[in-house]
């Protein structure tokens, strides 16, 4: 009686750890992160790119968005600090991890410049590690220049990169069926290339100089 009993225990919560896993579908639409580095200043569609999630609590705002004041990178930008500080250094987000796999998330860009990410067995509901279904994160979307394999080496690099807008999304139970990106509020977005270090320090100076002058007046 007693051995029936600890299976049973241990079945509901195998089954409840695993209800309570939150699914996502990270899959990206046709024109999802546009390149506009390969051809600086030219907006095309190209599988150029490689892409990252984060996701952070539902009151959280990425750092990055400071940078464009909210915006997604959208145009040809001249960055007025280096975003990849922003986007590695950022504690209240975290890189979507497939608990499956134990791996980052980061599918590449097809050549329309949508991305398509699948779990084990080819399943397009995900599980991500760190997050609980039913429960709404802000999420952002980062992409850069697949020539470096994953963020670390592209924020070494100082590769092209751009991100959407945060979004919120809420992933549902293993039973269920995720909403797309699109459906949460995505907006598609551009990859620049990121200015030399020597630009971003010229631009605090003139930043420096004018607060000098207008305090003199």
């Amino acid at each position: 009686m007693k051995k029936t009993l600890l299976i049973i225990t241990v079945a509901a919560l195998t089954g409840l750890s695993s209800f309570g896993q939150g699914y996502f579908a990270l899959g990206g639409p046709s024109r999802g992160a546009w390149d506009i580095f390969t051809t600086p200043g030219v907006t095309h569609l190209a599988a150029t790119m490689d892409v990252a999630l984060f996701y952070g609590s539902a009151s959280a705002t990425p750092a990055v968005e400071s940078i464009l004041n909210g915006s997604p990178t959208n145009a040809a930008s001249q960055y007025t600090a280096n975003p990849w500080t922003a986007i590695t250094g950022d504690a209240n987000f975290t890189q979507v991890v497939d608990s499956n796999t134990g791996l980052p998330v980061t599918p590449s860009t097809g050549a329309n410049s949508s991305w398509v990410y699948t779990t084990t067995g080819g399943f397009s509901a995900v599980p991500v590690t760190g997050t609980a279904a039913g429960t709404a994160y802000n999420m952002y979307v980062v992409a850069w220049d697949k020539t470096y394999a994953s963020v670390t080496a592209a924020a070494a690099a100082g590769a092209a990169v751009g991100w959407s807008k945060v979004f919120s999304y809420t992933p549902v139970s293993n039973i269920g069926t995720p909403a797309s990106l699109s459906s949460s509020g995505f907006v598609p977005f551009g990859v620049n290339s990121v200015p030399e270090p020597a630009t971003f320090a010229l631009a605090g100076l003139g930043m420096a100089a004018m607060l000098v002058s207008r305090r003199r007046k």
